[in-house]
Parts: C-alpha cells; structure tokens; sequence
C-alpha cells in the first residue's frame, strides 16, 4: 500500500507542524550529505525553524561555500561563463594543494634526515 499524496498547505496544529518539521528537515539534512558523498557535491544547507532555530549542513565550511556562491554570481556579469569560473577555482585550489604538498615534503625531509 503506498502512501497518499498531501495537500502542500500551512498545517494548522502546532504539535503536528513541530513534528513535520523534524521529520522533513532530518530527510533535507540526509539528502545534502548523500548528494555530497555520491556525487562528491560542495554542499550548504541552511535552516531556520519557525522559532527561529538555526540548522545547518555542509560537507565543507559554510562559510566558504557561500563565499564561494557569492564570488561566483558577482563573477558570471563579469567574467564570463560557469565554466570558466569553475576553471578558475579549481586552478585556486590546485594552487594551495601544491602548496602544501611543498610543505608537507619539506616536513618530511626535516623529519626523516639523518641526525649528524
């Protein structure tokens, strides 16, 4: 037996639209972490309860997610195509991964010299 279709209005009875809450926000938070995992997505969800409750998720900083949301629809009027500006992040990122491999490897041959 599947499940009948609802009406997407206001529900009315506080007790019932707390519960649906909880219920419906737990399945957003578990879908964002999936469509991160699987399709390794940068993810930010953010929530607020009718209370004013504050939820969020992110697979990364939020902070950077949206900083990068921001830089990338001030950069579409001024740069150019979602591409290019995705071409351009991940050359970014490359660029401080590199450094820190540099870093890393420099570590190491501290570490792992023989002492004199």
């Amino acid at each position: 037996m599947g499940r009948g279709r609802i009406e997407i209005k206001r529900i009315e009875n506080t007790t019932n639209r707390q519960v649906t809450f909880c219920k419906r926000r737990n399945g957003l938070l578990k879908k964002a972490y999936e469509l991160s995992v699987l399709c390794d997505a940068e993810v930010a969800l953010i929530v607020f309860s009718g209370r004013g409750r504050l939820y969020e998720y992110s697979n990364n900083s939020v902070k950077a997610t949206i900083e990068r949301y921001k830089k990338a629809t001030s950069d579409i009027s001024s740069a150019g195509t979602v591409a290019e500006i995705n071409a351009q992040h991940y050359q970014q990122e490359s660029a401080k991964l590199k450094q820190q491999i540099t870093t890393l490897q420099n570590s190491n041959r501290f570490i792992f010299s023989p002492r004199l």
